[in-house]
């Protein structure tokens, strides 16, 4: 058994499908030797300067995020690019 480790990663300056591939690898425990997919090896992500985490301008043009509610008629559809610059806003 292996113990769990914490993982503090920076964010800043990193794409955010590298770092999220990244962050996945993590998780898994796939970092270990002993890595088997039936086991829970992974550790805990920390991860600091998300505000600064970068997308792509293709990504950010085309793709869409949908907030999906528990009741699906008040499901709203905003593009990347404006969940971005919210979230930005709240810190």
């Amino acid at each position: 058994m292996t113990l769990k480790k914490t993982h503090t990663i920076d964010a800043s300056g990193k794409i955010l499908g590298r770092l999220s591939s990244e962050i996945a690898f993590l998780l898994q425990g796939k970092n270990f030797p002993n890595y088997v997919p039936y086991l829970d090896n992974g550790g805990e992500i920390i991860v600091i300067n998300t505000s600064k985490l970068k997308v792509t301008a293709g990504k950010m043009n085309k793709k869409n995020i949908i907030d999906i509610p528990v009741i699906l008629a008040a499901s709203k559809k905003q593009s990347t690019k404006i969940c971005f610059l919210m979230t930005r806003m709240k810190f």
